[in-house]
């Protein structure tokens, strides 16, 4: 599944480059090389062991929609939401 489904395991921008569109410019990569690929979606996770409000706004402003969560997947973090973005043919 996931060589058809790309999954974004992490995206991380520099403080000093945030609010930018940089991290808008490589989801767009991302998309345009998964759709060239015949994807129709992109996947990605957030770990809510600790604040993570800001990667939630960005994933919601950039499209995706929660489809899930699992409660424990790793060691101190309390649940992983997941996220899909489905794609423009």
């Amino acid at each position: 599944m996931w060589s058809v489904v790309p999954f974004i395991a992490q995206l991380r921008v520099l403080e000093a480059y945030r609010r930018h569109g940089v991290a808008k410019a490589l989801l767009q990569a991302v998309e345009e090389r998964a759709t060239e690929h015949g994807s129709i979606a992109v996947l990605s996770s957030i770990a809510f062991g600790s604040d993570r409000t800001t990667a939630l706004a960005w994933h919601q402003a950039m499209g995706f929609e929660r489809f899930g969560a699992v409660d424990g997947l790793f060691p101190g973090e309390q649940t992983e939401a997941f996220f899909v973005k489905f794609l423009e043919p």
